[in-house]
């Protein structure tokens, strides 16, 4: 929510205006990143996304209809489908979708790859 966003940016100016430095909370970086990944998802998928939204079934063209996508409470594009069954936390079970060829998927990869030990990194 951009209100959100000049509602913090806004509390972390000290009486004088100047900036003030801390920490970004964990929650923060999660929600800046699912608007990163929801604003690309709407450049490249904005047929599907729209489809989804409306109820409509998607376009048998479209690359995505093998993941049997759905919209998130966040209106993030997520991965359906059988996958839904397996025994796995909220994030694995359903995915978000990313594209291919894209910069954010590429530092998204390289994150997990950072962050997870060596064992977990077949799960990407």
């Amino acid at each position: 929510n951009n209100s959100q966003i000049r509602s913090r940016l806004k509390k972390g100016l000290d009486p004088q205006g100047q900036i003030q430095v801390g920490f970004i909370r964990i929650e923060e970086q999660q929600h800046a990143l699912r608007l990163c990944i929801k604003m690309v998802q709407q450049q490249v998928w904005v047929d599907e996304i729209t489809s989804i939204a409306k109820g409509r079934r998607l376009s048998h063209s479209s690359k995505l209809l093998s993941l049997n996508p759905f919209l998130d409470d966040y209106g993030v594009l997520r991965v359906g489908g059988r996958i839904q069954r397996a025994n796995l936390a909220g994030d694995q079970r359903h995915p978000m979708v990313l594209p291919r060829a894209h910069h954010l998927t590429t530092l998204v990869i390289r994150e997990e790859h950072h962050r997870l030990p060596p064992r977990d990194l077949k799960l990407l």
